[in-house]
């Protein structure tokens, strides 16, 4: 899983210098034609000046790009993601299956996250959907009930040549990036971008240490519908399967609210 998510992480950061660069290469080159071809007008002076500017602009956020993935690897929490070890862990002692899906029957729509008792234990509802501003939600831990309410900015989307490795995704929530706000929290992650297509597993770790898996999930998620879950083609973004050690279910139900709404296909 490392390695695809390394590679995944390879494409998208170096996104900006391979769209940038080779329109930066030829905004040059059609504004030096102009100006061999006896064309000091301002036209060419333009292309020219933009495509250094292209590349210029292309160079900078690529190393800006490794340079925070450098850090975000470097242990800092904890170990570094490829030495922690989820080889064994949703069979571990002390690991439960946990079950989110997506509650979209109004207008207003959220997420709950379930024990396999279909115990609610935590729950994010939308209170107020806004097309331009943030959004309003609620989120309520039902373990300790605690309720607070938080504004959520609606999804950016990016990529480069529109490549399924390279897609990056991030939300505000009381005004800071979602990535930031779960790396603050000593959260590292990682993506199995291939697996069973296209079915996409998540690899958590807090502080160096397994935190959570989490995978996508059709409809059905229970495993008391196994039968049907196993009919129904995994649809991602909304339905969950989830195995753990944490009671910290905020921090949890932060990470899938993450996954699900940014559309991830890497993180880190």
């Amino acid at each position: 899983m490392h390695f695809l998510n390394e590679f995944a992480k390879f494409m998208r950061n170096s996104g900006p210098v391979r769209f940038f660069v080779p329109v930066g290469i030829l905004l040059i080159a059609f504004g030096g034609i102009m100006l061999w071809g006896g064309d000091s007008s301002l036209l060419a002076i333009a292309f020219v000046a933009v495509g250094i500017l292209a590349i210029v602009f292309g160079i900078m956020r690529t190393v800006r790009a490794f340079r925070k993935s450098k850090v975000l690897g470097s242990g800092d929490p904890g170990r570094s993601l490829s030495q922690v070890d989820f080889s064994n862990f949703r069979s571990a002692e002390g690991v439960a299956e946990y079950y989110c899906r997506h509650d979209g029957v109004t207008l207003k729509p959220g997420y709950v996250l379930e024990d396999a008792d279909r115990r609610v234990l935590f729950e994010g509802k939308m209170l107020k959907n806004s097309l331009a501003g943030a959004r309003t939600f609620e989120f309520s831990d039902h373990t300790t009930g605690s309720v607070t309410v938080h504004e959520v900015g609606h999804t950016v989307q990016q990529a480069y040549n529109d490549e399924f490795f390279s897609v990056k995704g991030w939300f505000k929530i009381d005004g800071k990036n979602i990535w930031d706000l779960l790396h603050e929290r000593g959260l590292r992650m990682s993506t199995d971008i291939i697996g069973s297509f296209p079915k996409l597993t998540y690899e958590v770790a807090r502080d160096g240490e397994p935190f959570a898996i989490i995978e996508t999930s059709g409809q059905y998620v229970h495993e008391d519908e196994a039968a049907m879950h196993s009919l129904n083609i995994p649809v991602g973004r909304y339905y969950y399967r989830v195995w753990t050690n944490t009671d910290d279910f905020e921090t949890l139900f932060l990470a899938i609210f993450a996954f699900s709404e940014s559309e991830q296909t890497m993180v880190e």
